[in-house]
């Protein structure tokens, strides 16, 4: 697809999505997919925000909490980071 944005995490990510329920990890996917069309405010059809605390980080609200992601300038990369609150 063009002008997509390529999802990455690394091992402590893949943990927690490892710890999460199949349906859990399903709805990731389909987030994952929203994400790679538009990470960013205003692309996404996700209620994304600004993570005022780390520059260009930002929070999508999943199963009760949030996921945090970096998008770096000028790269077609998510870089997923941490899960605060999620329910599994």
């Amino acid at each position: 697809m063009a002008g997509s944005y390529t999802i990455r995490h690394g091992p402590e990510f893949s943990q927690l999505v490892a710890a999460l329920s199949e349906q859990a990890q399903a709805e990731l996917a389909a987030v994952y997919r929203a994400l790679a069309r538009g990470p960013l405010p205003g692309q996404s059809l996700l209620a994304v925000e600004p993570y005022s605390a780390v520059p260009n980080t930002y929070t999508v609200p999943f199963r009760g909490g949030l996921l945090i992601y970096v998008v770096p300038p000028g790269k077609r990369i998510v870089g997923m980071v941490d899960m605060v609150g999620v329910q599994p």
